[in-house]
């Protein structure tokens, strides 16, 4: 097999079972035959951040790291976060917002308020009821 990487790519994008694929691909890269832990471990990242994500954090973990690492797992969500982060941008992590803004205009605010409320009626002494 000369292009492991096209080859698992077009079986990738028909399969009904994507995580068993990007494990035979893993497999394939470091010379392991596939285990159960290794089709675990891709369908958990599966499920998290899609096929494609996987498999190209896959090969990026291969050409960056030459022997398997004993625990790839978390080595490979740290890959796909951060491929996510960059096809996702700031958009969607809120801790990396900056909040002094949010937290200055809540306390102008609390302070019209207080001075809203300084607001006395007049006595009602002389009313007839």
């Amino acid at each position: 097999m000369e292009n492991k990487a096209e080859y698992y790519y077009d079986e990738l994008e028909d399969t009904l079972t994507p995580g068993k694929t990007l494990a035979k691909y893993y497999c394939v890269l470091y010379g392991k035959e596939v285990s159960k832990a290794e089709t675990i471990f891709c369908n958990k990242l599966v499920g998290i951040f899609g096929r494609f994500t996987v498999f190209f954090s896959i090969q990026s973990m291969a050409g960056t790291y030459p022997e398997a690492p004993t625990d790839p797992y978390p080595l490979l969500y740290r890959i796909c976060n951060n491929r996510f982060e960059e096809a996702h941008g700031e958009s969607t992590l809120q801790s990396r917002e900056n909040l002094s803004k949010a937290i200055s205009d809540i306390r102008e605010q609390i302070e019209a308020q207080k001075k809203a409320r300084k607001f006395t009626p007049p006595s009602a002494e002389g009313l007839e009821v």
